[in-house]
């Protein structure tokens, strides 16, 4: 009977995660999609929808490292299916937000567990500043879900240990960097992380093979992949790095006089990040506050138990 009263309330559990998930989803299509032609393009999204007519080739061929043209080929895909309008000009932004919600869950439900999942979906199906860029026609939406999606191929690839992972990881990295150059900051992060992990992996194999007198081989040839993808990544990144306009690459690693870097780490930067992402002062940031230590004090104490 103990064993029933188990199962009905875990399928009772069960039931209601889906539920609420279905429900936040409901709400992140809504604040997205709601009145999404209602104003005019503006001067950026005008590019995108310019850039989005041009050809496949073009789009492909012409310096695609300079034009990064994932949005755009996203952009023409949906003009191509439902015709030219402002509508369908930041439709694949709207998705992309919308999907970023379910990628940020599936995150969460790995990382911590489906209490902390809810939270971390809620607040980015809320978040002002993730609800600006999904009704945007440029390419910040599909940064955050591409960036999700690498974290979480990476982090199936490293727990799981399979080959199609770790496929999955560089494929959806270098879509990540066709996508927009911000993506080197999560790359960075990353790789950080892979070459700490192939020190934790590779030195107890190294160890028994130098006792071995240099005799015995790898036990596990999955250890090298870390290591093999660092090797992948760094080709990747310096490539990149090198085909970016003289400018965007001083900006981007803080060089050259008279050149502001894209990310200015100082107070005022942290102090508007902070009120773009709460909404500023009063009950929304007071709520998104609350629902942030919340998820604090769950993690901890899940951890502790």
């Amino acid at each position: 009977m103990l064993f029933l009263e188990h199962d009905r309330d875990s399928n009772r559990d069960d039931w209601l995660y889906r539920v609420l998930i279905c429900g936040i989803l409901l709400i992140a299509a809504t604040v997205r999609l709601f009145g999404l032609e209602q104003h005019g393009l503006w001067y950026d999204e005008i590019l995108t929808a310019l850039r989005a007519q041009e050809s496949m080739t073009w789009l492909l061929a012409s310096e695609p490292l300079r034009n990064w043209p994932l949005h755009y080929l996203a952009t023409k895909l949906a003009f191509l299916l439902l015709g030219q309008s402002d509508f369908t000009t930041r439709l694949p932004s709207a998705l992309a937000g919308i999907t970023g919600v379910v990628a940020i869950y599936w995150a969460g439900k790995a990382f911590f567990g489906r209490r902390e999942a809810l939270i971390a979906a809620i607040l980015l199906a809320l978040s002002p500043l993730h609800v600006h860029a999904s009704r945007d026609a440029r390419y910040y939406a599909l940064t955050v879900l591409l960036c999700l999606i690498t974290t979480m191929s990476l982090w199936c690839a490293v727990s799981r240990r399979g080959k199609r992972y770790w496929a999955l990881y560089l494929l959806t990295t270098l879509l990540s960097l066709y996508n927009h150059p911000t993506a080197l900051f999560i790359l960075a992060s990353q790789m950080v992380f892979l070459a700490v992990l192939s020190a934790a992996r590779l030195a107890p194999e190294l160890d028994r093979i130098y006792r071995h007198h240099k005799t015995s081989t790898l036990r596990s040839p999955s250890a090298l992949y870390p290591l093999i993808c660092i090797v992948i990544l760094a080709a990747i990144a310096i490539g990149y790095v090198w085909t970016l306009p003289g400018e965007m690459s001083a900006r981007l690693l803080g060089q050259g006089s008279g050149v502001s870097p894209i990310v200015n780490l100082s107070s005022p930067f942290f102090v508007d990040l902070f009120d773009a992402l709460a909404a500023g002062p009063g009950l929304v940031s007071t709520a998104f506050g609350v629902a942030f230590v919340l998820g604090i004090i769950t993690s901890v104490r899940d951890a502790r138990i």
